[in-house]
């Protein structure tokens, strides 16, 4: 079969396939990822009960010494940090302190790069995915698939930037006027937003796997049944084996290569604007392609420009030969460049031209 539909739907099937497959990798490369984010919280969580409270200048790292939550007579004085002195038992974090504690979290450069490298993978599938079935969107019922597709492509990551506010401390007490109404991010704030923007990322690839093949699922089921905008005629009914003439309802006349006029034309008014709309988007979607020549488009586009140029023609001095045998020479240029094919169908079957495929 060298059916449109029936390559799209293989083409899914192709793709949910190695979706599947790597989401079997990023299982394998973030196992237990909600036990690693529970644990690494809880690390940060104990942290920030150590921490003084006075977000401002080195005091953003300043902590209790057991980095714990301090018993309650060994609180932190706001009052006497605001005057420049630190109360005994609070300390400023060294850097040989700070990587010591930060060796306990998850590796975040280790992270990175694996959601990098699956990235470089899922990104380009879903790309894929996404022009080929441009199809759809000269089909009835296919729209919101189509806009899900679509913003697949959209963000990849987020960053810590988008979290720190979430962390920030605000409202604090202080003799010091020039403070008043200010924040700051302390170093154990950094840390949670750091990680949070990271397991954010990973759940965000995560999703566009399982989402991406969801939709792509959606696409195939409905596919077999789906009609070309405006028309209510089932686009597999226009289709069929090479070397089959077929008419519009799916019959198959005779197993010949010959040209042959499917009869009176159906271009009436009421169409005829829409016809020529469609053969002028047509030539839009021509000019985007990739999957031609310049030699085939010139081609292609001459024809198109001679079938627009003979249907402004009164009807009785159209050659409707001539406009049936260009369409159908278009369609074997064009057949299996999925952006065109459905809508050379469409406009085919408004002027009640049958297709040889």
């Amino acid at each position: 079969m060298d059916v449109v539909i029936s390559d799209l739907i293989k083409f899914n099937e192709t793709t949910i396939k190695e979706l599947n497959d790597l989401l079997t990798s990023f299982y394998k490369n973030f196992s237990n990822i909600n036990k690693i984010e529970n644990s690494c919280f809880q690390k940060l969580i104990e942290l920030s009960g150590a921490y003084c409270g006075f977000p401002f200048g080195h005091y953003t790292e300043v902590y209790y010494y057991t980095l714990k939550s301090p018993p309650f007579d060994k609180q932190f004085d706001v009052g006497v940090g605001s005057f420049g002195r630190q109360p005994d038992g609070w300390i400023q974090l060294t850097n040989q302190q700070k990587n010591k504690f930060e060796k306990e979290l998850p590796n975040t450069g280790l992270m990175t790069d694996k959601l990098t490298k699956i990235n470089v993978v899922l990104l380009p599938l879903i790309q894929e995915a996404i022009d080929r079935n441009f199809i759809i969107k000269t089909l009835d019922n296919f729209d919101e698939q189509y806009v899900e597709l679509k913003e697949l492509e959209g963000r990849w990551i987020y960053s810590p930037q988008e979290f720190i506010d979430k962390y920030s401390i605000r409202d604090v007490f202080t003799r010091d006027s020039s403070m008043i109404s200010r924040y700051g991010y302390p170093y154990h704030s950094v840390l949670m937003a750091t990680y949070d923007a990271l397991f954010h990322s990973v759940r965000l690839v995560e999703n566009k796997i399982n989402s991406s093949s969801r939709v792509l699922r959606r696409i195939n089921y409905a596919l077999p049944f789906a009609t070309v905008k405006g028309t209510g005629d089932d686009i597999i009914n226009h289709t069929i084996q090479i070397g089959s003439y077929v008419q519009g309802n799916g019959n198959i006349l005779s197993n010949t290569t010959s040209y042959a006029n499917s009869g009176q034309m159906n271009l009436n008014i009421e169409n005829k604007n829409e016809v020529e709309k469609s053969l002028q988007e047509f030539l839009r979607r021509l000019g985007e392609t990739d999957e031609l020549d310049k030699y085939q488009k010139d081609d292609i586009a001459e024809d198109t420009d001679k079938i627009i140029n003979e249907l402004s023609k009164p009807q009785e001095s159209q050659d409707e030969g001539m406009i049936d045998h260009r369409v159908k020479k278009i369609w074997r240029s064009v057949k299996d460049v999925v952006a065109l094919s459905a809508s050379l169908v469409s406009i085919a079957k408004a002027l009640g031209i049958s297709l040889i495929v």
